[in-house]
């Protein structure tokens, strides 16, 4: 009796182990089932959101860089306004033009520009009544009939530039001259402002 209660006990759970292991497989089957489906809509939720994602990246990319570069056109613009004002361009009163025009030839001289005339003219002065001790201001054009090489006028324009009268090209004309292909001759006309006292 013993014995065979313990054989019909073995018996029993030897049943129960199928019965448990086909439960078990079932559970294991319905895990990885579930577990297949889930991935499947996170992966195809994923991959729908992946270019999504992307442009999101793309576009923080974009306004960094946007603004990195507006910092950077912000901080040149600050320097020129600053370099602009440190740079105030000065108008020559009327009896200094004789040395604007000395100072315009020494440039010219330092440049190897070789000036064959000077044609110094009020070009207009400000209408209007001034009243004693008042300064009137006017336009002052000087023209410039030049021997020289393209490069060196460069530099020459380059020197009238950073002087600290006012002074801008009214008109310039390049021609070859003749046989000498390195020089060319060159008509150029500066405008500058001038003040005149009234008497």
């Amino acid at each position: 009796m013993g014995l065979e209660k313990i054989n019909q006990f073995i018996a029993q759970l030897k049943s129960d182990k199928q019965k448990s292991g086909v439960v078990l497989g079932g559970i294991a089957l319905l895990i990885a089932l579930d577990f297949l489906l889930v991935m499947q809509l996170q992966i195809r939720g994923l991959k729908v959101l992946d270019p999504k994602v992307m442009k999101v990246k793309n576009d923080i990319m974009r306004l960094t860089a946007d603004m990195t570069r507006f910092q950077a056109e912000k901080t040149q613009k600050a320097t020129q306004r600053t370099e602009l004002r440190s740079q105030t361009k000065e108008v020559v009163p009327e009896e200094q033009i004789v040395g604007l025009l000395q100072l315009i030839s020494g440039l010219a001289k330092e440049n190897s520009i070789q000036i064959l005339q000077v044609d110094p003219r009020a070009d207009t002065l400000m209408k209007g009544k001034a009243n004693q001790g008042m300064q009137r201001y006017g336009s002052f054009l000087i023209g410039l009939e030049m021997i020289g090489d393209y490069h060196r006028f460069g530099k020459f324009l380059s020197s009238i530039e950073q002087l600290p009268v006012f002074l801008s090209v009214n008109s310039l004309t390049i021609s070859a001259q003749g046989q000498d292909v390195v020089r060319q001759k060159i008509s150029l006309v500066l405008k500058t402002y001038v003040t005149t006292s009234a008497h």
